[in-house]
């Protein structure tokens, strides 16, 4: 699950704090730490991080925030921008920077788009949802990727090319393959994976 900035940060609070205490810190030291007004607020992300698993909890005690035991990376991705099938990409000025669990993530340097219309719900992408984009070199095999075709709309399709053509099929069989000469095609990256809030 996806963690905002916020909530990474209260994550390693209580994790740092778990490891130099050897317990969890109190709702008030969590709320002195960061400055919130209130402990409804240290309430909020503490309940979000136990329903996203990053944590447990019981209510009926103090201090019984526990992390999960299972250890796994977390990379932190730029979400760099909005992707639309007609408007393109839209880059952000500044691009904010979520935590995602490592086996989502091919590596660090991939990117997060934002998913802002629903231009490409036949590949069961929706509106809202996070794509991760893996920027490829020059070999490209067959995979999932973002790609843009004469310079104005943006797909996403499996990418094979083959006799010196691009063909692009869909993940939905009753869809036809497109075919195009490399010219027209170019491959922003391969989509690694999808977010998707519930």
């Amino acid at each position: 699950m996806v963690l905002t900035k916020r909530q990474k940060e209260v994550f390693d609070f209580i994790k740092n704090y778990v490891e130099k205490e050897g317990v969890s810190p109190s709702f008030n030291e969590i709320a002195a730490h960061f400055n919130f007004s209130s402990k409804g607020t240290v309430y909020r992300h503490i309940h979000t991080l136990e329903k996203k698993g990053f944590i447990y909890t019981n209510k009926n005690k103090s201090r019984s925030i526990r992390l999960k035991t299972e250890k796994e990376t977390l990379f932190e991705l730029p979400v760099v921008g909005t992707i639309s099938r007609r408007s393109g990409i839209q880059r952000f000025k500044i691009p904010d920077y979520i935590s995602i669990p490592g086996h989502l993530a091919c590596k660090s340097g991939d990117s997060l788009y934002l998913v802002n219309d629903s231009g490409f719900r036949d590949e069961y992408i929706l509106k809202g949802d996070l794509l991760i984009v893996t920027t490829l070199g020059k070999d490209i095999g067959p995979a999932h990727c973002l790609v843009q075709v004469d310079g104005r709309d943006f797909i996403v399709k499996k990418y094979h090319f083959e006799n010196d053509i691009i063909k692009l099929f869909s993940v939905n069989c009753d869809l036809l393959p497109l075919f195009y000469e490399p010219s027209r095609v170019r491959v922003i990256g391969k989509i690694s994976g999808i977010i998707r809030e519930f």
